[in-house]
């Protein structure tokens, strides 16, 4: 089970700034923020892919929040761009951290019977793009399967 005490993202987002900061001074500002989302979206995949082989307890759900708020922040801080200026227009363009900024949401309720909240809440933003299926994998990093089956057959149609 995923149980932080402190975050990596400090260090993820350390290297990264080592790794791309020499190039940032010589792109235009366009083309930095098109490398920049394109590195962010790698990276988001990366992470995804991991966090899809463990599973999470309710402190490491909150620590993972935490880092994907960092990452978002950092992830914007990095933009020259004024579009870039709101986490959402952030997470908007760089599907992948937006993925993983819903999979915190979700595996951050406390109890399985307010997924389907969660889940009305961020459609209502417009900041939900996962399937069913997608959602499902996710919770069951946390809630036992069977819970997540059955309250997401309750509403299967409906999302």
């Amino acid at each position: 089970f995923l149980q932080l005490s402190e975050g990596y993202m400090g260090n993820l987002c350390a290297l990264l700034d080592e790794l791309v900061q020499p190039l940032r001074q010589y792109l235009a500002p366009a083309l930095w923020d098109n490398l920049w989302i394109s590195i962010v979206g790698t990276t988001a995949k990366r992470l995804e892919t991991l966090l899809r082989k463990t599973n999470f307890t309710a402190l490491g759900s909150l620590a993972f929040d935490a880092d994907m708020r960092d990452f978002v922040a950092y992830t914007r801080d990095m933009l020259f761009s004024d579009q870039y200026a709101s986490n959402s227009a952030v997470t908007k363009a760089c599907t992948p951290l937006g993925r993983l900024t819903q999979m915190a949401k979700l595996l951050n309720v406390d109890e399985v019977e307010d997924v389907l909240d969660a889940i009305s809440s961020l459609k209502r933003k417009s900041n939900w793009d996962w399937k069913l299926e997608d959602a499902q994998t996710f919770l069951e990093l946390r809630f036992p399967e069977e819970e997540v089956k059955d309250v997401l057959r309750l509403q299967g149609q409906d999302l």
